[in-house]
């Protein structure tokens, strides 16, 4: 995503690109709102930390070692503020990484906090800070799955599926059935039925029953109805008939032998 470009060419670099933490006075701060007292107290002891520090650094920590400990007391400030005032948490996040962006972790609950913001461009700025997380720690599948949402609602339906078949692979069967829907639709909205089947059969032939219902909503989606009954079929076969999947598969394939003619 071209909105992290700029942030992965200086992420791996360890000579840092941030000025000393000393130096950053001029951070906006968000003051809190409606915090509860015993959180807006433990928050003012540490923007009185902050703001001290800011005065008079303390002398035994070297600039590399201040900028860190300003990224640390400021990312404890976000947390504090976390649910109760979004848009302070975003703000000393968003100030925290910039003095230590190798931190994935971080960048990940940022993407989450944009993502309450409710803010027009927070589905953009959600998915550049999953991106990132994503850059730093690639086989994190928690920030992958982040990435595939965000850059579904992005409409970039193609991303979300090399993505989400990146969690897939690594995913047990159990995890999976979370997980398949959204590849199937994402799959759909790219267009992609050719790869996403192509994708489903070699899972499933690894036993992933769930994989084969996938199939055959991409097979009935790109015209192929009785390759898709077909499918249906087989699963139902296999499975438990209590079990919730194969309820689902009797209902997917009465409603597709209902259908005469006309667009899958």
């Amino acid at each position: 995503m071209s909105g992290c470009n700029d942030k992965k060419s200086t992420a791996a670099d360890p000579t840092p690109t941030a000025p000393a933490a000393a130096a950053t006075a001029d951070m906006v701060i968000n003051l809190p709102k409606e915090l509860p007292p015993e959180v807006a107290g433990e928050v003012a002891v540490l923007l009185e930390k902050e703001q001290t520090w800011l005065v008079t650094p303390p002398k035994e920590l070297t600039p590399l070692q201040l900028d860190k400990a300003f990224a640390d007391l400021r990312w404890e400030v976000a947390q504090k503020f976390g649910m109760h005032d979004v848009e302070g948490a975003i703000s000393y996040a968003r100030a925290s990484l910039k003095l230590d962006e190798a931190q994935p972790a971080r960048w990940e609950r940022l993407g989450d906090w944009y993502n309450l913001s409710g803010e027009l461009t927070s589905a953009r700025d959600a998915a550049n800070a999953y991106d990132n997380a994503v850059f730093l720690n690639p086989k994190s599948v928690g920030a992958r799955k982040k990435l595939a949402a965000a850059s579904l609602m992005l409409g970039d339906a193609k991303e979300a599926v090399r993505e989400l078949e990146f969690c897939l692979y690594q995913m047990p069967e159990a995890e999976a059935g979370e997980v398949v829907p959204l590849y199937a639709a994402a799959c759909a909205d790219a267009g992609e039925f050719k790869r996403g089947i192509a994708f489903c059969k070699i899972m499933g032939a690894e036993g992933g029953a769930v994989y084969g219902v996938v199939q055959a909503i991409l097979e009935k989606a790109g015209g192929n109805r009785e390759e898709a009954l077909k499918l249906l079929t087989d699963v139902e076969k296999k499975e438990e008939p209590a079990s919730l999947l194969s309820q689902y598969v009797k209902t997917l394939r009465q409603r597709y032998e209902k259908e005469k003619g006309g667009k899958p």
